[in-house]
């Protein structure tokens, strides 16, 4: 029998699952895991805001061979658009038994939307929409890469790595904003003051990188064209928010700040992983050159509940 459990405390369900891949899924060193990466770096991140601390944490749980089947967290309440179900490790009966339990209790609560493998994405939407009568409001392919064999750049881009820090709060909330824009998620929630709340804490762990290449007009002085930050879990680096402003594409800054920022975890001993567009032929050519390849194939669906 499958059972659904919350864990109110977020490091309670931290430990659950970094001690289920420790012992089920060859020490932590396999696709699943690799996949599952996204969920424990939010949970970290509750750990670190309590303020983040209203979504809940979940395990389905087989209760006659007593072992986790699914881990994964979604929102008790709807405070922004971005507060979408996320599956970080699963099977389709698991995700079936969450979606019924979810749109059970909470019945006054339309989720924003589903994050996942693709499979269990829309098992877990189809069964969602049948009981609650919401539907979707847009769907984007993701594509989840992990590095296999690094390549470095093969070209000479100029400019130089800079990690980033508090004087560069305000460009960095401008560029949330515009990057929000860019892959399709803006609206109200979409504001400086969520991406300050989303910025600020990451650069003062010191995990926000800029890209500053010298100005056309004066060689000597430089100016930041392009941004990354990285997620931390134990032995595995998630590297997301990459962006370069319009005037600044097309001169290699992207390619050039996620190869550095890449090798930098590397040498630490770190498994790199990253997401993508997968209707993006562009960025996904940038990070194929470095050496990343796709593992799975994810969707991030939005709902929406009907006038």
């Amino acid at each position: 029998m499958l059972v659904v459990e919350s864990i109110e405390n977020p490091q309670e369900y931290l430990d659950i699952v970094l001690n289920h891949f420790k012992n089920h899924h060859n020490n932590a060193n396999d696709d699943d895991y690799y996949q599952a990466n996204l969920l424990i770096s939010l949970v970290r991140r509750m750990i670190m805001n309590p303020s983040d601390n209203d979504k809940g944490r979940y395990c389905v749980r087989n209760t006659e061979t007593n072992t986790f089947q699914l881990f994964a967290i979604s929102p008790s309440s709807t405070h922004s658009m971005l507060d979408s179900t996320i599956i970080g490790y699963g099977d389709i009966e698991s995700t079936l038994v969450l979606a019924d339990y979810l749109a059970q209790q909470y019945p006054q609560t339309v989720l924003p939307g589903m994050m996942g493998r693709t499979d269990l994405a829309i098992a877990f939407c189809e069964r969602y929409f049948q009981t609650t009568h919401v539907s979707q409001a847009s769907c984007r392919r993701q594509s989840f890469h992990v590095l296999k064999d690094y390549e470095p750049l093969h070209r000479t881009v100029p400019g130089r790595l800079v990690q980033a820090d508090e004087s560069h709060l305000e460009l960095l909330m401008t560029w949330i904003v515009q990057f929000y824009f860019d892959i399709g998620v803006s609206g109200p929630t979409v504001t400086r003051e969520f991406a300050e709340k989303l910025i600020t804490p990451r650069v003062r762990q010191k995990t926000v990188y800029l890209w500053f290449a010298p100005t056309s007009e004066n060689e000597t002085l430089e100016r930041p064209v392009s941004m990354a930050s990285a997620s931390v879990s134990d032995d595995l680096v998630r590297i997301g928010g990459v962006f370069t402003p319009k005037e600044a594409r097309g001169h290699g800054y992207a390619s050039i700040l996620v190869n550095l920022l890449t090798k930098q975890y590397l040498d630490e001993g770190k498994v790199c992983t990253l997401y993508t567009d997968a209707d993006n032929p562009v960025s996904n050519s940038i990070y194929y050159k470095i050496g990343y390849r796709v593992i799975s194939d994810e969707r991030y669906i939005t709902f929406t509940k009907p006038v």
